[in-house]
């Protein structure tokens, strides 16, 4: 049997948190339109029916973000993810394409102070496809310190 040596650090001292978020149901992103990811709501129309409360002052470190497509795979536009704070600031971009049915990003340096009572929530802003992508899901984590 291995055994594995136990973490005898001492405990951190930060008291970080971490926000989550998915798309409840698959999309079928339209060209040129932005779309807003919060908690488990996603809305092209209108950021105040997704946006997640933060209930503590801090400094978002990460966002994580997972995209997976199961229908029609999308040609190589870049498509953007941003965290939007309070609906206008935006931080925190991870490009990707939609060229694969599982596709994953991690920006973990956005070093972006928020404050209690702030509103987050990931935007998506999709391109012009020569093939949209079909059926297409977000899952998405970000830390706070």
């Amino acid at each position: 049997m291995n055994w594995k040596q136990l973490d005898t650090a001492a405990p951190s001292t930060t008291d970080g948190y971490t926000l989550t978020g998915n798309s409840p149901v698959s999309l079928s992103p339209l060209d040129a339109t932005n779309y807003s990811n919060g908690g488990n709501v996603l809305s092209s129309l209108n950021y105040d029916d997704v946006k997640i409360y933060v209930p503590k002052n801090g400094t978002i470190k990460s966002l994580f973000l997972k995209v997976n497509v199961a229908g029609t795979l999308g040609t190589g536009e870049q498509v953007n993810h941003t965290i939007i704070i309070n609906n206008n600031t935006n931080t925190g971009r991870i490009p990707l394409t939609y060229t694969a049915a599982h596709n994953e990003g991690l920006n973990d340096s956005v070093e972006t102070s928020v404050t209690r009572g702030d509103y987050l929530a990931v935007r998506i802003v999709a391109p012009t496809w020569v093939t949209n992508p079909t059926t297409v899901r977000y899952y998405w984590s970000m830390y706070i310190e």
